[in-house]
């Protein structure tokens, strides 16, 4: 008998559980949700190209110089904002002896003057076919292609990217254009993409 008292003494009373709430196992290993998901496809990583030929350097305007964002007015004028850095590194290379062209589908007189600026001489705005305009360029200066690296971004650059030597663009640039791109910019368009290419070539050649 006194061994069933003994029990009952020992034995605790249940609290109640008014929340009902349970202990959760935790589950050793479990994989860590991700934050956001992307969108976009990976870019693809490319292994550095040979720059050690390129004499002449090939851009477009909207999406490469620029970050492709207008801003427009009642006058009818489409600003865009240009960075100080890229303009320092074409006037750098131009004085270097390299060739700096700009081949571009619009043709603003702001953009005009801001290249000219820059001492940039082989302007081509309002190209309708930029393959076209390329090809006669070379073909009147006498230019290999495979001298030649052109930057651009969107589907409009695409012919002229698959009959230079090297094909380049910034790192925002659509995802058809990465994808044949033999070099893609760590930096984005007008934010530093052209100063990054052409710093890239003229180091490797020695003429930074």
């Amino acid at each position: 008998m006194w061994r069933f008292w003994a029990r009952l003494i020992k034995k605790k009373p249940k609290q109640p559980n008014f929340f009902n709430t349970k202990k959760k196992k935790k589950i050793q290993n479990r994989p860590k949700t991700p934050f956001c998901f992307r969108t976009q496809k990976v870019k693809t990583m490319h292994p550095l190209p040979d720059f050690h030929n390129i004499t002449t350097f090939v851009f477009d305007v909207d999406g490469v110089l620029t970050d492709g964002t207008l801003l427009c007015f009642s006058t009818g004028e489409q600003a865009r904002a240009f960075n100080i850095k890229d303009g320092y590194a074409i006037r750098h290379a131009i004085q270097n002896g390299y060739r700096v062209v700009i081949i571009s589908g619009r043709n603003e007189p702001g953009v005009r003057k801001r290249l000219e600026s820059l001492d940039v001489k082989d302007i081509f705005l309002g190209s309708t076919d930029k393959l076209d305009t390329f090809q006669n360029f070379i073909y009147m200066n006498s230019i290999d292609p495979q001298e030649v690296v052109f930057m651009g971004d969107d589907m409009p650059d695409l012919e002229v990217m698959q009959h230079c030597g090297i094909s380049a663009c910034p790192a925002d640039a659509a995802i058809d254009i990465c994808d044949i791109s033999q070099y893609v910019a760590s930096a984005e368009g007008g934010k530093g993409a052209v100063r990054e290419l052409i710093e890239m070539v003229m180091k490797l050649q020695q003429t930074w």
